[in-house]
């Protein structure tokens, strides 16, 4: 894996399944997260998706696929201020054509506040990309900054986000960076084809209508990551109508030798987890009070894996363990159970030690609600695992 030239050495990862997200100094956000959170009514399938292992779906018209033009100009200028999970290459043109195009501006405002941002405000990892779903086409704030709007957690308080971008869209001007983006055009069409291909037949969002609940009011984007290496990173926005923008920066995880990314499971895996933050990130912060105690154990309990993972507060391994269980619940009904074990043994092995209670408890509770999970259910589920680990290890 090459790094770009001029930006250090490359972080080591562990091996796939897994998903990158930030190291924290605090607390997410929760304003207004009641509403990503499944409504009391919510109904679903009375039956288990299970049967359908090994079936072909047809293409889902809501699961738009593309490189995001505001993913990557963001991505650039953390690359270049020398943020280490933006400078990975996993075989591409595409790292070799940034070089090229935009080593000379290193010292331009955007990329020296990049630099500040990160320094500090601990901004990295998914932060940059939780900023560009905020954004429009023209790298214009959607809504304003303040209060920090849902989405965006708190190492973006204190930040001037709106003299932040002004320097952004002149770094775009000023590096013709439009240019480039054009001049790319061709091969990162093959890049969406490639991932298109591959997604077209899984049945992402199928099962989570009929698993967890069906999110009326939301558009779902899956954008390849050029520079994450294998890292992947799933945010979300609320526009102003009430429209929830969910994507998911995902990893090339590796290319041919034209730079076509060869995908396969752990692309999958890692696309359901992502797909499941969304629903099971707002769950947990609404049941926080009671939840709070018990993750904050739990991680301790596992703190040097967690850690290792940049999973640095217990309320972060709570968004991580139910994503990671839905990841397998997923994985089990489209793939069988052998995969679904694989991919089991793969999160025990990186530290979630309670997730086989976890992925039982409810599966369980999805039988009794047949078929379908809901935020009770899940809460439920999930305390009772927790209360019964945290016995077992103290």
């Amino acid at each position: 894996m090459r790094s770009l030239s001029v930006l250090g050495t490359c972080i080591a990862f562990l091996s796939l399944p897994l998903a990158c997200k930030r190291p924290s100094t605090g607390q997410t956000n929760t304003s207004a997260r009641a509403s990503a959170t499944a409504p009391a009514s919510s109904t679903a399938s009375s039956t288990s998706p299970a049967s359908s292992t090994s079936a072909n779906f047809p293409p889902d018209p809501r699961l738009h696929v593309a490189v995001d033009r505001r993913v990557e100009v963001l991505s650039v200028l953390f690359a270049l201020a020398g943020n280490a999970e933006y400078q990975h290459d996993v075989g591409t043109p595409y790292v070799k054509a940034v070089n090229e195009t935009f080593l000379s501006f290193r010292d331009h405002p955007a990329v020296v506040k990049s630099k500040e941002l990160h320094e500090k405000h601990h901004i990295g990892f998914d932060a940059p990309i939780a900023l560009a779903v905020q954004l429009d086409d023209k790298l214009q704030a959607a809504q304003p900054f303040d209060p920090l709007p849902n989405g965006l957690d708190d190492r973006w308080k204190g930040v001037n986000i709106d003299d932040y971008l002004a320097d952004v869209r002149d770094f775009v001007d000023k590096s013709h960076f439009d240019d480039f983006w054009n001049r790319e055009a061709p091969y990162l069409d093959k890049v969406n084809g490639a991932f298109s291909a591959y997604l077209a037949d899984k049945g992402l969002l199928p099962w989570f209508d009929e698993n967890l609940w069906k999110k009326d009011k939301a558009t779902y984007a899956v954008a390849p990551a050029m520079l994450s290496g294998q890292n992947n990173w799933g945010v979300h926005a609320f526009r102003p109508d009430g429209t929830e923008v969910v994507l998911q920066a995902m990893s090339l995880i590796k290319a041919d030798a034209d730079g076509i990314p060869q995908l396969g499971d752990g692309t999958l895996w890692l696309l359901a987890h992502e797909l499941s933050h969304p629903y099971v990130n707002p769950i947990v912060d609404a049941h926080l009070t009671e939840l709070q105690e018990l993750l904050e154990r739990a991680y301790h309990s596992a703190e040097s894996d967690m850690n290792r993972l940049h999973y640095t507060t217990g309320t972060i391994v709570g968004y991580e363990s139910l994503a990671r269980s839905m990841q397998i619940l997923y994985v089990g009904d489209r793939q069988g159970k052998e995969a679904a074990k694989k991919n089991l043994d793969e999160q025990v092995k990186l530290g979630f030690l309670w997730m086989p209670k976890l992925v039982g408890a409810l599966g369980e509770a999805r039988s009794k609600g047949g078929g379908h999970l809901t935020e009770e259910s899940i809460v439920s589920a999930f305390k009772t695992v927790l209360t019964a680990y945290d016995a077992n290890v103290h």
